[in-house]
């Protein structure tokens, strides 16, 4: 059943992101020239440490931590909502997307806020560790 208060452009957002999570392993132009694209921005990644913040199916992830980086990901509806790691605004989910690099930070322990004006914070701490991906993918609850 369809929440009529919910945006039509988040519904319609949702049901892209399910068919891309669904296509973008396997689908030619993601696997043989977006991804390898993407990928060779990043250089070696061995022992840094990643906020992949907008990671969709995690496809990006696991390739940071098959190459060594430790990684902590996320991914968020809606896509307006502020990033902020340890009380610094990053910017806006929608502005870390599988195609974006993703963030970099320093090794040790993370406080990492989603918020969003009428919706519940997420608030979680993140210790940043070799060679682990922790993916986040959820909803903000409405007061």
């Amino acid at each position: 059943m369809k929440n009529i208060n919910e945006p039509i452009g988040l519904r319609a957002y949702a049901k892209f992101a399910e068919r891309y999570a669904a296509a973008a392993p396997t689908k030619a132009h993601n696997a043989l020239y977006e991804r390898p694209a993407t990928t060779a921005l990043l250089g070696d990644v061995n022992g840094l440490r990643v906020l992949d913040a907008g990671c969709g199916p995690g496809i990006c992830s696991e390739h940071l931590a098959r190459n060594g980086a430790t990684v902590h990901a996320f991914d968020i509806t809606p896509a307006e909502a502020g990033v902020y790691v340890d009380g610094y605004y990053m910017g806006p989910v929608a502005q870390f997307t599988p195609n974006q690099p993703p963030l970099a930070l320093a090794p040790g322990r993370h406080h990492v806020e989603i918020r969003e004006p009428g919706f519940e914070i997420i608030a979680f701490d993140v210790d940043i560790l070799p060679g682990q991906v922790i993916p986040y993918q959820g909803d903000l609850r409405r007061f």
